[in-house]
C-alpha cells in the first residue's frame, strides 16, 4: 500500500498474441484506476496498439531509463510500477541500475 503514489506502470509482455492475456491486462488496468491511479501501460519495445480478446485497443507505450528512473517514451513517470511480465528470456538491459 502506497498511500502517496498518484502514477502507475504496468509492464506487460510485448511478445505476446495471447489476447486472453490482454483482457487480464485491460482488467488490471481498470483495478488500478479504480482505485485512483492514473495508469500506463508499457512495453520493452515500441510503441502499441494491442486488442484484447474483446476487441478492446490497449495503448502500450515504449519504455526509457531516465536518470536510473523508468518512464515511458512520452514522459510518463510512474510513482509505482507492477512488472506484469515473466522475464523469460532475461532481465531488459533498461532496468538495471533503475
Amino acid at each position: 500500500h502506497h498511500p502517496s503514489a498518484k502514477k502507475a506502470l504496468l509492464i506487460i509482455e510485448h511478445f505476446t498474441r495471447n489476447t486472453y492475456y490482454l483482457d487480464n491486462v485491460e482488467t488490471l488496468a481498470k483495478l488500478l484506476t479504480a482505485s485512483g491511479l492514473e495508469v500506463a501501460l508499457g512495453s520493452f519495445k515500441q510503441d502499441e496498439i494491442f486488442y484484447t480478446a474483446e476487441g478492446k485497443a490497449l495503448d502500450v507505450h515504449a519504455l526509457k531509463n531516465t536518470g536510473g528512473h523508468l518512464e515511458t517514451a512520452q514522459g510518463f513517470r510512474p510513482d509505482i510500477i507492477l512488472l506484469n511480465n515473466d522475464m523469460t528470456g532475461s532481465l531488459p538491459e533498461i532496468l538495471e541500475h533503475t
